[in-house]
């Protein structure tokens, strides 16, 4: 059975997800269709910027600049 690649996101990516709930007063549900993530990540993401421990996921300083996400 093949291993199902997780996703790598940027901390910009994760920024500027956040920036729509915040600034733009999107609902997380919206945000999440519209930038194809889990509504939980997009939760986790708010909640660790709140704690000031928003990063980059693993592996995202391999990206190309086109798989940047």
């Amino acid at each position: 059975m093949k291993r199902i690649p997780r996703c790598t996101f940027t901390a910009e990516f994760k920024a500027e997800a956040i920036k729509l709930v915040t600034e733009q007063k999107l609902t997380h549900a919206e945000v999440s269709r519209k930038s194809d993530i889990a509504t939980h990540s997009l939760r986790t993401w708010i909640d660790q910027q709140a704690r000031g421990t928003l990063k980059a996921s693993l592996g995202a300083e391999k990206l190309t600049p086109d798989q940047h996400r």
